[in-house]
């Protein structure tokens, strides 16, 4: 069977082959087509889509870019995430596939889709490839704030109030140093965030968040100074105190 175009050999052919020996013949695995939805992809995304790992493979063995953007900025990794497959999740890693690529709506990256999703498993594996923990979408929150805010969300008995109260429970009396800046961080956040929304003043969130950073700085203290850990504990428990305040009064708004 002859094909006019690549739209042509995708959704008129018998076999999954038939695009790709079109492409092949053209000379260009990364030719762009419509997708009848008024978008343009690639045949790697197209085989990403319907789930082919053997015509993922075969793309890849014949050149198609594992990075290559439809129409709409996304690429093949991104359509995996999608169809959550993660086969061909690994098969486009291990093929050159970067791994800390942004969509283009919200600024996430794969690693932030798999913590979104639930898939641990995804987004182990994405770690152990190079993903970033602390990569900022537009919101400015990182895989990382989002892993403990799924931690947190399932330590707490019920959810959170929009008061911050469960969260705080849940992190405890002791909390880890790296949950702990964290947590932090993400209240910086909320505080960007409200102010943006008109729920809370500028000069309030600023004079919050210096409170933070100041905090963030007994980081660097010598630790052989024996009130240091009572001290930073003590602080911490204020500046929670105040948040919480903070975020209960311009929250019942």
């Amino acid at each position: 069977m002859t094909f006019v175009s690549l739209e042509d050999a995708v959704f008129n052919s018998e076999s999954l082959a038939d695009p790709v020996k079109y492409v092949m013949q053209v000379g260009n695995p990364n030719e762009l087509f419509s997708d009848r939805h008024g978008g343009l992809i690639g045949l790697l995304h197209y085989m990403v889509m319907v789930k082919s790992t053997e015509g993922v493979s075969l793309m890849l063995d014949i050149g198609a870019d594992p990075n290559l953007r439809s129409s709409d900025g996304s690429t093949p990794l991104w359509t995996a995430m999608i169809v959550k497959h993660f086969e061909i999740i690994q098969l486009l890693v291990e093929r050159g596939a970067d791994v800390n690529v942004r969509e283009q709506k919200r600024g996430d990256t794969p690693l932030h889709a798999a913590l979104v999703e639930g898939r641990k498993d995804i987004a182990q594996y994405l770690l152990d490839h190079g993903a970033d923990p602390d990569a900022r979408n537009n919101l400015g929150i990182s895989p990382k704030q989002l892993d403990l805010f799924d931690k947190l969300k399932h330590t707490s008995s019920s959810p959170p109030n929009g008061g911050l109260d469960q969260w705080l429970e849940a992190l405890g009396d002791t909390p880890s140093e790296e949950d702990l800046m964290n947590f932090l961080e993400l209240c910086q956040t909320l505080l960007h965030n409200m102010v943006q929304q008109g729920r809370m003043s500028r000069i309030k969130a600023q004079t919050l968040e210096r409170k933070i950073d100041e905090f963030k700085e007994t980081e660097k203290w010598p630790q052989s100074f024996l009130s240091t850990q009572a001290i930073k504990i003590q602080r911490m428990r204020e500046i929670i105190d105040e948040l919480k305040a903070a975020f209960t009064e311009d929250l019942s708004r």
